[in-house]
């Protein structure tokens, strides 16, 4: 007779029995019990996968890490490289602006002494109006200014030893030649104003 097996919805018909399998002997110890004695099987596959790909992140994150404080550090190098290079350009610039100033506002001229005046006007006086030239055939010597700085004189001498007297007056800062005469008179010293000593 042939064993039955238990079905869950079948209930077994009266007068029969209920039969349970009976465990085949020749059957493998191996075949009946889990592997490895009741441990599941590691995925060494999988652990070894998760490894590389710890290691690979950490070593591509090392590596990032130094390219990106070896760019911060290049940029703020270049950053400072360019911020030089504009203070540079405005200095150049100013310095072209104040030389084009230079060139175009006048140099001022140096303020000549009274005496460096009365002698520029004698000369243009002598050689303007009596064709004189001042140093060949006439010279001027002992430069007097009165004390009140208004009035000057020079004596004129011509290379025969016969010379004058040039007067000048200063008027509106400028000195003017106002007359010449070998012995002043007090008519000319009443008509310009001269002082009496002078």
């Amino acid at each position: 007779m042939e064993p039955q097996v238990f079905h869950p919805n079948t209930t077994p018909e009266p007068g029969e029995e209920m039969s349970v399998p009976k465990p085949n002997p020749h059957q493998r110890v191996a075949d009946m019990q889990p592997n490895n004695l009741g441990r599941p099987r590691k995925p060494w596959g999988k652990i070894v996968l998760t490894i590389v790909i710890l290691i690979g992140l950490g070593v591509g994150g090392w590596y990032g890490y130094k390219w990106y404080q070896k760019n911060s550090q290049d940029k703020t190098s270049l950053n400072t490289k360019i911020s030089s290079l504009e203070n540079d350009k405005k200095q150049l610039e100013a310095d072209k602006l104040e030389l084009q100033n230079k060139k175009t506002s006048p140099s001022p001229t140096p303020a000549l002494s009274d005496e460096q005046q009365v002698t520029q006007a004698a000369t243009n006086y002598l050689e303007a109006t009596v064709g004189i030239k001042v140093g060949k055939t006439t010279n001027l010597s002992k430069f007097t200014l009165s004390a009140d700085k208004s009035f000057a004189k020079f004596n004129v001498a011509g290379n025969e030893g016969a010379g004058a007297v040039m007067y000048f007056k200063k008027v509106n800062s400028v000195w003017t030649y106002i007359f010449t005469a070998q012995i002043i008179g007090s008519d000319q010293i009443k008509q310009y104003g001269l002082p009496k000593d002078f």
